[in-house]
């Protein structure tokens, strides 16, 4: 739920701003990725704070398969 929801705040935020209109399509893909990436950290902050371990797993799957498609954004060749 707290990925779908900062999916969410991301999607508004990025539309309200003008962040997607306004950066090219690689350095927007970068920012949601940090975004989200932002969001999973506190999520495990908050497992971790108060013990709630039935959720660190599948929150580092996440990040896992997060940091995964952030280094390609970065590392990978665009036509741009």
């Amino acid at each position: 739920m707290v990925l779908v929801g900062l999916l969410v705040a991301w999607m508004l935020i990025s539309v309200w701003r003008g962040y997607a209109e306004s950066m090219p399509p690689r350095e927007y893909r970068l920012k949601r990725a940090l975004f989200l990436i932002g969001g999973i950290l506190l999520a495990l902050a908050y497992a971790l704070i108060f013990r709630n371990e039935c959720i660190v797993i599948p929150l580092s799957v996440i990040l896992a398969g997060l940091l995964a498609w952030l280094a390609w954004i970065r590392y990978s060749r665009d036509p741009e």
